[in-house]
């Protein structure tokens, strides 16, 4: 727990500094984050880069800790991925990291995320995937193809919904 608190900070202040590049993030987003955990990347975020943008993170699990997030400057929603609680285009920003690969139903949730996308916006996903070494680590994670790699299989679905992939 010692090494994770050290390490933790650095991980997410790293991850804020690619995210916020890639995404081209400024003050006016309204950025949404799938599968958000105690909120440490928005937080991360907001601090590294001084925006302060309207950010919302949902994650199916309400850990206490969760709720701190409103401190710094987040707003928690316990919610599952695949059943969004807000209008269409909503946000013109989404982030999830490690996250879809625990999901079953894949096309409601790139479904939901486009739906709550608005148009133009843009997406920040990382999913593990079964080729790397972490990925037997978790047993939750769903391979989906058993082929020894889902890149192909991710790639396909987003760009079947209409998805512009920039890799």
């Amino acid at each position: 727990n010692r090494l994770r608190r050290e390490v933790a900070p650095l991980r997410f202040n790293h991850a804020a500094k690619v995210v916020t590049n890639e995404l081209n993030l400024t003050s006016d987003n309204r950025v949404l984050e799938i599968g958000c955990g105690v909120g440490l990347l928005g937080a991360a975020i907001q601090k590294q880069t001084g925006i302060n943008t309207q950010y919302f993170g949902i994650d199916l699990r309400f850990d206490p800790e969760l709720s701190e997030s409103k401190n710094r400057g987040l707003s928690p929603i316990q919610s599952d991925a695949i059943r969004l609680p807000f209008p269409n285009g909503a946000f013109d920003r989404i982030i999830s990291t490690d996250v879809f690969e625990h999901i079953n139903d894949a096309d409601m949730l790139i479904s939901e995320t486009a739906r709550v996308l608005r148009p133009g916006g843009k997406v920040f996903l990382v999913i593990a995937d079964p080729s790397e070494g972490r990925y037997t680590k978790v047993v939750d994670h769903i391979d989906r193809t058993g082929s020894g790699s889902d890149v192909g299989y991710w790639d396909k679905k987003f760009k079947s919904a209409g998805f512009k992939l920039l890799n």
